[in-house]
């Protein structure tokens, strides 16, 4: 019998969230605590026998503009650049997907932004993946989506 594919969608931001996919299908989001509790989530995950872990990881844009402050740039490109450090020490796939790519095709989303904004993305993930529940939220709603885009499309960066 093949392994399954486990896969975990990760948004960087500052509040960011996991959700983890298995065999294309969403089973668990979580809310970032520390890096340290993630790195041992992924290595729980990487042990498993029954698992091929993937991670796909928002590209996060490299500079600030009108509605992203360089503050919010430089704590976003921390942490992004500590999960691709993660995977590519343990050497995990990683994929990389843009913000207007896993968003697009979402209705009401471009034509909004802040909190209400935060809200259709939930009310989204929430369509798309009623089984979550609670665990759908404001943080980890962006990762629910990044792992559905990543898992629903054919293309992928993979670095």
């Amino acid at each position: 019998m093949g392994k399954s594919s486990c896969l975990v969608a990760i948004d960087p931001g500052a509040s960011g969230g996991f959700c983890q996919f298995v065999d294309g299908k969403a089973v668990w989001a979580w809310k970032f605590t520390t890096f340290s509790d993630f790195v041992a989530d992924i290595l729980d995950l990487q042990e498993n026998p029954d698992h091929s872990l993937e991670i796909v990881l928002e590209d996060v844009p490299p500079f600030a503009g009108k509605n992203i402050p360089s503050s919010r740039v430089f704590k976003l490109g921390v942490h992004c650049g500590f999960y691709q450090g993660v995977a590519r020490g343990l050497q995990i796939p990683l994929h990389m997907v843009r913000p207007q790519a896993w968003q697009k095709g979402l209705a009401n989303v471009k034509s909004h932004s802040g909190s209400k904004k935060k809200r259709i993305l939930k009310d989204h993930a929430l369509r798309l993946y009623p089984k979550l529940g609670k665990t759908v939220t404001l943080a980890t709603a962006d990762a629910v989506l990044i792992g559905h885009y990543h898992t629903t499309t054919t293309t992928h960066k993979h670095i």
